[in-house]
């Protein structure tokens, strides 16, 4: 398959450092790096979105449980004080 698509990213120099560490550890080029990350990814982009609507979900329903929930009462020790009615 022709390689027709170019990205290009800005690194500050510790990240520029990192890369040419990780590519000289893998013995590739910068470009063959980034391409042997995009092949190798075991997550799509789809169980991406599912994964932050779900998390979204939990996020929500913690959120609103905690609201249902008035704090109760405690004294010094922390056991429950009865209420007068």
């Amino acid at each position: 398959m022709r390689r027709n698509e170019k990205v290009e990213a800005t690194l500050t120099a510790e990240e520029k450092e990192i890369l040419q560490h990780l590519c000289d550890e893998a013995g590739c080029t910068e470009a063959e790096l980034i391409r042997s990350v995009l092949i190798s990814r075991s997550i799509s982009l789809d169980e991406l979105e599912t994964g932050k609507k779900i998390e979204h979900e939990k996020n929500k329903a913690l959120h609103n449980c905690k609201r249902k929930h008035a704090p109760k009462k405690s004294g010094e020790c922390g056991e429950a004080i009865a209420e007068n009615a």
